[in-house]
């Protein structure tokens, strides 16, 4: 994608790591240009099929020095995440650390046997005098674009079965939170140069990875930007593989455990600030227990302790996200819904992301919410 030399560079330059539970700017790291983009795309290609060369057993030996050294940098991980997502470390731990470690044991242990070539047409093959196989081949270079609100996890959900399945990648992780992305690129570091890249940058940099071209493209984030990488990638004909945002409902049941469900959809709501695509956003509650749930969900979302630390509830991660949900409930409001708990009761003026834990009743189809 063609650049004008110094005012597109010069505003891609730097970008700045925020905490937005205190306001404060954290550090600043610097942006790729498109042509190193491009470059790191090159030097990936390059060594593919030496990487797609090494068996699955031999790949998976090699990732688990990643594995590993997400156990040695483990404190200083939960700390980069808690501090620019805003969200507490046990979240950060527990959420976006711990997981990690999981899916690459399992892919250590599984990746092997689900590459393995496989015969097909038992029957009908052999009474025709021919045999037949399904071969699993790497596409090459997958170039990955993932999001702020789990910025670990969902990073490494998208390069590890690709590196298991011996793609090279080229992962550009959110401008939002890009110390963890250097957290990433420390943990990629056993892994032979060229096989897995991070680049830091924002839009700029993405179309520039689309760009380059990759031989397949993973984006995990909004449909709105989803949109965009598609239609980037349709010029190329790149396959794209895509988990976008939703908006979930909860039903409750006449016959349903009160205590439990109450609880239940208090974590779903709220876990991350409730910025989690599987959050529960609806809830939809019979006439029968409308009473003894809305009691009950209020009672323990008085308890939540929200702030920074050892808390419940964290702050919102970047400011379009804080200044949507102020939207969102004014609109409701102006629109004859009533806010029963939080609402647009954020701090203003400190710098700082927070946003209350809101549940707002007697929501239609005709409100932003």
């Amino acid at each position: 994608m063609a650049q004008t030399k110094g005012t597109a560079r010069a505003r891609t330059t730097k970008l700045k790591s925020f905490n937005p539970c205190t306001g404060e700017t954290l550090t600043e790291i610097r942006a790729n240009t498109a042509g190193e983009v491009a470059d790191f795309v090159t030097a990936a290609r390059k060594v593919a099929p030496e990487w797609a060369a090494i068996p699955p057993a031999g790949r998976a030996r090699m990732l688990k020095e990643v594995r590993h050294s997400i156990y040695d940098h483990m404190d200083d991980i939960v700390e980069t995440v808690s501090a620019e997502c805003g969200k507490p470390r046990t979240e950060a731990l527990t959420h976006d650390v711990l997981p990690t470690v999981l899916a690459l044991l399992y892919y250590e242990r599984t990746a092997a046997k689900h590459l393995r070539s496989k015969r097909v047409g038992g029957v009908v093959g052999p009474a025709l005098g021919i045999a037949a196989h399904v071969d699993w081949r790497p596409f090459g270079v997958v170039g990955c674009i993932t999001p702020w609100n789990y910025p670990f996890f969902l990073a490494f959900m998208a390069i590890a079965p690709a590196l298991f399945a011996g793609n090279t990648v080229v992962l550009k992780p959110s401008e939002v939170t890009p110390q963890v992305g250097e957290r990433i690129r420390e943990v990629l570091e056993p892994l032979p140069a060229g096989v897995a890249t991070v680049i830091q940058g924002g839009a700029r940099a993405g179309a520039a990875l689309i760009d380059a071209p990759c031989d397949k493209l993973c984006f995990v984030g909004s449909p709105a930007t989803g949109r965009k990488i598609a239609q980037g990638a349709a010029k190329h004909l790149t396959p794209v593989v895509m988990e976008l945002g939703g908006q979930d409902a909860a039903i409750v049941c006449d016959d349903t455990d009160m205590d439990v469900t109450t609880s239940g959809v208090l974590w779903s709501a709220f876990f991350n600030a409730g910025q989690t695509c599987s959050s529960i956003e609806r809830v939809y509650v019979t006439q029968t227990n409308a009473s003894e749930f809305r009691e009950q969900l209020l009672a323990k979302l008085a308890r939540l302790r929200q702030g920074y630390g050892d808390v419940d509830v964290g702050s919102l991660t970047f400011k379009p996200q804080l200044e949507t949900v102020e939207r969102h409930v004014k609109d409701a409001v102006a629109k004859g819904a009533t806010v029963l708990a939080g609402g647009n009761g954020s701090k203003s003026g400190d710098g700082t992301l927070f946003s209350p834990p809101t549940v707002i009743e007697g929501v239609n189809s005709d409100m932003d919410v």
